[in-house]
């Protein structure tokens, strides 16, 4: 005796949505009150890893695994190989035909009239698809039905479903508001109705081979309210995990969007120089000080200026802990102008002498912040002066720090002795 367990059986249904599309799925289902010696699962995801299915609180015996064929006319075809189908000229009625063969050449044989017919032209049709062609795998469990609960507990994983955050950022005069978003997205061919969902940062290995789909690309999105609730973190060794505090659906073929983070934080807007570039890179420096970490994901900033919201640029962030220090870099501006030169190099003993230029100019109509950050690829090398304030100094960087009044030209030098080898 079989038991067919489908998704009526279902009495609980959890995911963890892991970095590299793939997810975590923990599903427990009831079991009838007598007890069977198999048990047949025919309605899990077509992206399931097929080795990674456990069964727990029954006894497994043996199993096997039919893999999904794929509805197609092909497989249609090739399944109902010696069954009646109908068969007739397009537009006029069918009559009934036995399929000798469907490959390479369509062989039929008319029950009425006893007629082998190879490659007619004209219309299939099917009385029903045969249970053996489907674009899922179905598993038989062999149990021992001594061990046999009131319910059972499976655990899987299952490639296309993935997740990535997202967040918006609107600089206003002074702070910023910071809004956070989580999305995921479900392609398995399969929908996951009132699930229990986390989403896990950090990376896991996997190895396996890659197994055939047959998914529509179909796509939508739907915006979660979580306006009650508060996600979640926490961490587990090198990775952390974000709980959402509500069931969700995720439904095939849509994106969720869950809000999780909701900030106001003052910051910083900078501009950075760099040898060969005319024009310095917007940067924004402020302290996560939310009890929430940063998922690693995509920052889109706009401005905010006279009633008017402007986009700024974009730029990824990695996963930041509380309190940690950020920096954002997310275009160029163009209205500030920086030149680079190397003014004079020349011999001092067995070092050389290096003269370096900066010329800056703010076409902005508001004081400006710059940074200079000069490379070094000398072994060894000193400072001897600079025009402006040092901000950070290493063994292959130089950073000055200056401000600039709107519509201010500045000219930056700095010397420095690179020593012989």
């Amino acid at each position: 005796m079989t038991f067919q367990s489908n998704e009526s059986h279902r009495e609980d249904l959890k995911l963890v949505v892991y970095e590299g599309n793939f997810a975590l799925v923990t599903e427990k289902r009831k079991l009838p009150t007598d007890s069977s010696q198999w048990i047949r699962i025919q309605d899990l995801p077509q992206t399931i890893d097929l080795n990674s299915l456990i069964l727990n609180e029954i006894a497994v015996e043996e199993w096997s695994i039919q893999r999904a064929s794929g509805v197609s006319q092909l497989t249609i075809l090739q399944a109902l190989t010696g069954e009646i189908i109908l068969f007739g000229a397009e537009g006029t009625p069918k009559e009934r035909h036995r399929l000798i063969a469907s490959v390479p050449d369509l062989v039929l044989k008319n029950i009425r009239t006893k007629e082998i017919l190879l490659n007619p032209d004209g219309e299939v049709a099917i009385l029903s698809i045969p249970p053996t062609v489907s674009n899922l795998h179905t598993f038989l469990f062999r149990v021992d039905e001594n061990v046999w609960p009131n319910a059972f507990t499976m655990t899987y994983l299952t490639n296309e479903l993935s997740w990535q955050a997202h967040y918006l950022v609107l600089l206003g005069k002074d702070k910023m508001k910071v809004n956070g978003f989580i999305e995921v997205k479900n392609n398995t061919g399969s929908s996951f109705i009132n699930v229990s969902l986390q989403t896990m940062a950090g990376e896991t290995k996997r190895i396996r081979q890659e197994e055939p789909t047959y998914i529509q690309q179909n796509k939508s999105m739907m915006l979660m309210d979580s306006s009650e609730s508060i996600v979640t973190e926490e961490g587990e060794g090198e990775l952390h995990l974000f709980t959402i505090p509500f069931r969700v659906d995720l439904h095939d073929q849509q994106s969720t969007v869950i809000p999780f983070i909701d900030s106001i934080l003052p910051y910083r807007l900078y501009y950075v120089a760099i040898p060969g570039h005319e024009h310095p890179i917007s940067t924004i420096a402020w302290k996560h000080d939310s009890d929430m970490p940063l998922a690693k994901g995509i920052m889109t900033f706009y401005y905010e200026r006279n009633d008017q919201v402007l986009f700024a640029g974009e730029d990824r962030i990695s996963y930041s802990p509380k309190n940690k220090e950020i920096e954002s870099q997310f275009g160029r501006a163009v209205d500030i102008d920086s030149e680079y030169a190397l003014i004079r190099r020349y011999k001092s003993g067995e070092d050389t002498i290096e003269e370096h230029e900066y010329r800056l100019r703010n076409g902005k109509d508001q004081e400006a912040e710059m940074v200079i950050i000069h490379p070094f690829y000398y072994k060894t090398w000193e400072l001897i002066e600079a025009s402006e304030d040092i901000l950070y100094q290493s063994a292959s960087e130089l950073q000055l720090h200056t401000t600039l009044a709107p519509e201010q030209s500045k000219v930056v030098t700095f010397t420095v002795k690179v020593k012989k080898k």
